[in-house]
């Protein structure tokens, strides 16, 4: 969920709050699920900003188009210099492999 999605659920939120039709397990419900994807939204974020250092991409964008190739390779000992439409930086050449990029950046499939 992006950051404006969960700046609008907030608000729907506080309106629930302050409507004169208080529902309690509506409340607890919606802040269940601003509390969930707070926390995915800013796991997601970390595991983009490590990427970034590894990855030549501009933006967030890109560098999640990246992560995603890397993470469909069906061989994780392939070298993510070899995954189509990934670009690494001349330091790191030959030093990742599929599955050793994803355990760096910490990646977790449900957070993409």
């Amino acid at each position: 969920m992006s950051k404006e999605l969960i700046e609008v659920a907030k608000q729907a939120l506080q309106y629930l709050k302050e409507g004169s039709s208080n529902k309690p397990h509506f409340i607890k419900h919606a802040e269940a699920t601003i509390k969930k994807a707070e926390k995915a939204n800013s796991s997601r974020q970390k595991t983009i900003n490590a990427a970034s250092d590894l990855l030549c991409a501009v933006g967030d964008k890109e560098i999640t188009k990246m992560i995603k190739l890397i993470a469909a390779v069906k061989n994780e000992r392939e070298f993510i210099d070899y995954v189509g439409g990934v670009i690494v930086w001349e330091k790191i050449e030959m030093g990742f492999t599929c599955e050793s990029f994803l355990e760096h950046i910490n990646y977790h499939k449900e957070d993409f």
